[in-house]
């Protein structure tokens, strides 16, 4: 009954009945363990029912502990003590935590045995390909890591011994290609050399005034193709294209010279950008230089030249103009095939010659090579 035990003992005849009380802290007093010091919590149930002896606080219930209950011997009583377990020792900290320890040693040694022999041999070899000469008899990596990743390494020099044999042989390709290409070049430019001397020498010969008129106008077209073919054979080594400055002003000079042996000497001016054409635009640039030019020098052979070659901004595209004021309009000139041809060579150009009739020019839009 709340903190009393209460025992009703009946006689053996049912007349009389005996009834004991035990409050709890006389059963707490009894129940005490001799010489036992540290704190304990006991209680006594009954169907059940506890009655609380001994209580020693919340404290308990914090810590580890252990209970143990045994039957009083009459009746259903029982007495349970429950008492603080034994502290936490080191043997029972290590069985804890030996598998997170386990765990952590296995994932260091597997780091350090990646690292070792994987990640860094990998590392080595990508620095080391990095930096590689082919033909380097020295080894990439050392002995000490895995045979799979000394056999790539294996691998690689002998495919960059394999490639730098190949780029040789290419070069050395390209290198006879280019003395060949230059020889032919060099022939084709002895041979139109040749033609031109032929030419000045039937001119000599020449029996009338339109004959010697007809050998001059052949030989001034092979001069210029000579001497296209003579800008590109100095040019091939560097292939970055034909000057164009370079290339009129020997033009202009060879068409003075050979004007000249025919008795007339044009006034003739150059103002030309540092611009660089292809061989293919050279060529067609040459004889129209070369068809307009003589047009002026039949219809006036003392009237003046003006030649300019202007590149337009942020294009690759120079503007080429010729002006003189001997050059007929396209309705009354005399030689309508010359402007056929010049119209053929337009066309070479892939662009549209243009004609202005208040300086009596033509000009006409050619591409360039952009600067490196």
């Amino acid at each position: 009954d709340g903190d009393t035990l209460e025992l009703i003992v009946a006689s053996d005849s049912g007349s009389n009945v005996a009834l004991a009380r035990y409050p709890a802290a006389l059963i707490a007093a009894f129940a005490r363990p001799d010489g036992y010091a540290a704190q304990y919590r006991m209680t006594v149930d009954v169907d059940g029912a506890p009655i609380v002896v001994v209580d020693r606080g919340d404290d308990v219930f914090l810590r580890r502990t252990e209970s143990v209950a045994m039957p009083v011997g009459f009746g259903n009583v029982t007495l349970t003590m429950m008492v603080s377990s034994a502290p936490f020792g080191a043997a029972e900290a290590l069985l804890t935590f030996l598998p997170l320890l386990m765990w952590a040693s296995a994932a260091v040694i597997a780091f350090y045995i990646v690292d070792r022999l994987l990640i860094r041999p990998l590392k080595m070899l990508r620095s080391a390909v990095g930096s590689y000469q082919p033909g380097s008899s020295r080894r990439l990596l050392g002995r000490t890591v895995a045979v799979e990743i000394r056999e790539l390494e294996e691998s690689f020099t002998a495919y960059a011994d394999r490639l730098a044999e190949r780029e040789n042989e290419i070069k050395g390709a390209l290198h006879a290609q280019v003395k060949l290409t230059r020889e032919v070049h060099h022939r084709v430019k002895n041979n139109l050399q040749v033609i031109a001397s032929l030419i000045s020498l039937h001119t000599r010969d020449a029996i009338s005034p339109d004959a010697e008129r007809a050998y001059a106008s052949i030989q001034r077209r092979v001069d210029a193709l000579a001497i296209v073919h003579r800008n590109h054979f100095a040019e091939l080594e560097a292939n970055t294209g034909i000057e164009a400055k370079a290339l009129l002003s020997e033009l202009v000079a060879s068409f003075r010279v050979n004007a000249k042996a025919s008795g007339n000497i044009p006034s003739i001016t150059l103002a030309v950008a540092a611009v660089t054409v292809s061989q293919d635009v050279a060529t067609p640039l040459a004889f129209l230089f070369t068809e307009l030019a003589e047009m002026a020098l039949l219809a006036d052979a003392t009237a003046p030249v003006a030649i300019s070659m202007v590149a337009i901004n942020d294009t690759n595209v120079a503007r080429f103009t010729l002006a003189s004021p001997a050059l007929p309009e396209r309705a009354t000139a005399d030689a309508p095939s010359s402007f056929r041809i010049i119209d053929g060579l337009a066309r070479q150009l892939r662009g549209s010659l243009d004609h202005n009739a208040s300086d009596r020019s033509y000009s006409i839009a050619v591409p360039t090579i952009p600067p490196a």
